[in-house]
């Protein structure tokens, strides 16, 4: 879901007049200042647990293939395929584009491969790719759905093969034919939460409050998760271990909010640090 709403939202900011030109400094410069904060942050954490940092892993943190953030190879991904949607839309034209956005998708895949890197680097990306092409096509595709019974239709269908999928992979040995269906079976998935989120709008507090810090609690939940199980402190009942660890995680994710927010604003308008707050 996350690469997809990120292919959605950059595609339909794009519509909205955001001018391609200034993506490197408004989105891909504090993203990729973000993670080398992080990165700092992480090495700070590891080494006040006593844990030893090897050069190649802080080298690969900042470039790709590897980081210390616990669930950061999403980051590193993520950056990859902001970099792909700014060639796309600085450099090609308006028919092309979805097309050599697949091509870039397919060279990545193919690189990640021949690297050696876990699957999870590459078998969720195309989702991105499917959230560029539903936002050029959402006019259509939601007349579609609103059709009738087309809905419900499509919501049942997507349902059962995403888990006749997803279980075929868990079964099947063959490490290319389950990687391959548990692809596809991303592309059922996430047509289930979008329908259903079509008919179900979900729009309180709580929801309101956890939007504007998604991207903390994901990069900062590593650090908490880390900690509980650590010499340190080591909660061995689970259900503690999972209370403290979402309440840590929430408060560290709040704590370094103004902070993600003051890079992002600095970067896109050029305040001065005094005036970020």
């Amino acid at each position: 879901m996350f690469f997809f709403l990120s292919g959605y939202g950059l595609t339909a900011s794009h519509q909205k007049g955001n001018r391609i030109k200034n993506f490197p400094r408004r989105t891909i410069l504090p993203f990729y200042i973000i993670i080398l904060g992080l990165t700092g942050l992480y090495s700070i954490f590891q080494l006040l647990m006593g844990r030893g940092i090897q050069f190649t892993e802080v080298v690969k943190s900042l470039t790709f293939g590897g980081t210390i953030i616990v669930f950061g190879w999403y980051l590193q991904v993520q950056l990859i395929y902001y970099l792909f949607f700014y060639v796309v839309y600085r450099y090609c034209r308006l028919e092309r584009r979805i097309a050599v956005m697949i091509c870039l998708h397919m060279c990545y895949m193919l690189m990640c491969i021949f690297a050696g890197l876990p699957s999870l680097f590459y078998e969720r990306t195309f989702m991105f790719v499917f959230g560029m092409v539903w936002c050029i096509k959402r006019k259509e595709i939601d007349a579609w759905i609103d059709k009738g019974a087309h809905a419900i239709i499509l919501w049942l269908l997507s349902l059962a093969l995403f888990v006749i999928l997803y279980v075929c992979s868990m079964l099947i040995h063959k490490e290319f034919v389950k990687i391959a269906a548990r692809g596809v079976s991303y592309f059922f998935f996430v047509t289930v939460v979008i329908i259903f989120f079509r008919r179900v709008e979900i729009c309180n507090w709580i929801t309101k409050f956890f939007s504007k810090i998604s991207l903390e609690l994901y990069v900062m939940q590593g650090m908490a998760i880390q900690f509980f199980h650590s010499e340190c402190v080591y909660l061995k009942n689970p259900i503690d271990y999972i209370a403290v660890s979402t309440d840590a995680s929430i408060l560290l994710a709040y704590l370094i909010h103004p902070l993600i927010v003051c890079i992002y604003r600095l970067c896109r308008t050029g305040l001065h640090v005094s005036e970020c707050q």
